[in-house]
């Protein structure tokens, strides 16, 4: 059985937080690759929000001048860089940033996971992994179908479609997803089926309270 952690009453720390997080877990088991070498049991994407190249220098920075020393980002062994800007200018959103992320195409601001004209689907690297029997999870401090998470799992002409990226939430058939509930779980006139009822059908545990996540 597949656990979908909402917590409602996490929102509340949203609107004191400068940070949103979103972590994408892919797991594997360790097999051998193609030149015989083990392959990684265990893949995070870590995505802070507004986080590029001169908010992690001004965070080392900051860092060396307290005594602390260089921040864990500078001692990786590998680093590559992409562009997450819009199809159409520089100033991008979260669901263009996020659809370049999870999909590697570029698209305008407010579409999430689609071509600039909003008809064209992407696949995304965790469904990639999912069709490919790799367990994936999403973890986020947003809304779970705020843009960002839902970039890796849903596409929409409309970043503000919220209840149906939720019911592709239900139909994603990720393992786990954490984060601050689901927003407008009953679509725009709350006369819709709820979200947390679909992904349940779907065989998800929905946990809400300290007591059940404990």
């Amino acid at each position: 059985m597949t656990d979908l952690k909402l917590v409602p009453r996490f929102q509340r720390f949203l609107k004191n937080a400068v940070f949103s997080f979103l972590a994408v877990l892919l797991l594997t088991s360790a097999a051998p690759g193609a030149e015989g070498r083990e392959s990684a049991k265990y893949i995070f994407l870590f995505i802070g929000d507004g986080m590029g190249e001169a908010q992690v220098r001004a965070a080392e920075l900051y860092s060396l001048g307290s005594g602390t020393g260089k921040i864990s980002f500078s001692s990786m062994p590998v680093r590559g860089k992409m562009s997450t800007s819009t199809a159409d200018g520089a100033v991008t959103d979260s669901a263009a940033a996020g659809t370049a992320l999870a999909s590697g195409f570029k698209t305008k601001n407010g579409i999430l996971n689609m071509d600039p004209s909003g008809t064209k689907r992407f696949l995304t690297v965790a469904m990639l992994a999912r069709d490919r029997g790799m367990k994936v999870g999403i973890v986020t401090s947003s809304f779970l179908n705020d843009a960002t998470p839902a970039a890796f799992y849903a596409w929409r002409p409309s970043r503000t479609d919220w209840y149906e990226i939720g019911e592709q939430l239900a139909e994603s058939g990720f393992d786990y997803f954490a984060g601050g509930g689901v927003t407008r779980r009953r679509g725009r006139k709350g006369n819709l089926r709820d979200v947390y009822g679909l992904a349940r059908e779907k065989g998800y545990r929905v946990l809400g309270t300290r007591e059940e996540l404990a």
